[in-house]
């Protein structure tokens, strides 16, 4: 069964429920805080994390959940509103795989049921 954590200062399932993220057969869990979000994802070891980019310390999440083993293999998306603005880059240099806008959009769908079947991450060494 997938994992699902989403963290995020205010509620997101009015905006959320009409995708796969809500389906039968996904484990939610939900947090509110930054301290919150790391508890849970080591706890549970999501197999994606939904970001809200409103969150308190959302770029440093993310750096936290690609450096600790437990939940380095995680997808991130990263939840925005409005038009792309420069400082986004950094949610992906920092480890996110996408960063959807909101309102839900007609390629949510595709991107998310791509996204919760991403391969993990492992590290590799090799000599050149």
């Amino acid at each position: 069964m997938p994992v699902l954590l989403i963290c995020a200062p205010d509620p997101l399932a009015d905006e959320l429920h009409q995708t796969l993220l809500w389906r039968d057969g996904i484990e939610r869990y939900v947090a509110g805080r930054f301290e919150d979000a790391l508890t849970t994802a080591v706890a549970t070891r999501p197999h994606l994390v939904v970001v809200d980019r409103e969150l308190p310390r959302a770029l440093r999440l993310i750096q936290d959940l690609r450096r600790d083993p437990p939940t380095r293999s995680a997808s991130i998306v990263i939840l925005t509103r409005g038009a792309f603005e420069l400082d986004e880059v950094a949610f992906l240099e920092a480890g996110a795989n996408a960063i959807l806008r909101l309102p839900v959009g007609p390629e949510w769908e595709e991107r998310l049921g791509r996204l919760l079947t991403v391969p993990p991450r492992r590290r590799v060494r090799l000599t050149v």
